[in-house]
C-alpha cells in the first residue's frame, strides 16, 4: 500500500484481461463484488472508516479470445 500510495496519479487501469478466460473473470468478479460493495472495508478490507479505499476492486472484461502460452 506504500508503493500505491507513492504512485498516486500515476495509476493505469486496463480495461480487458488478455489472459484469463471469460469463466474465470467472470468467477472472480462474482466473487469480490459483493464483498467490494457489501462490506464497510471492501473487498480487500483496505478501506478506512472515512471512505477511502486505497485498493478498490476495478472490474475488467475479458478479451474475445484468452492468449494462450
Amino acid at each position: 500500500m506504500t508503493a500505491r500510495a507513492a504512485t498516486t496519479g500515476r495509476h493505469h487501469r486496463l480495461g480487458v484481461n488478455y489472459r484469463s478466460t471469460s469463466a474465470v473473470i467472470d468467477a472472480c468478479q462474482r466473487l469480490f463484488a459483493p464483498a467490494e460493495t457489501g462490506s464497510s472495508r471492501g473487498a480487500f478490507r483496505c478501506k478506512t472508516d472515512d471512505g477511502h479505499n486505497p485498493i478498490p476492486l476495478q472490474t475488467v472484461i475479458a478479451s474475445e479470445r484468452c492468449i494462450r502460452v
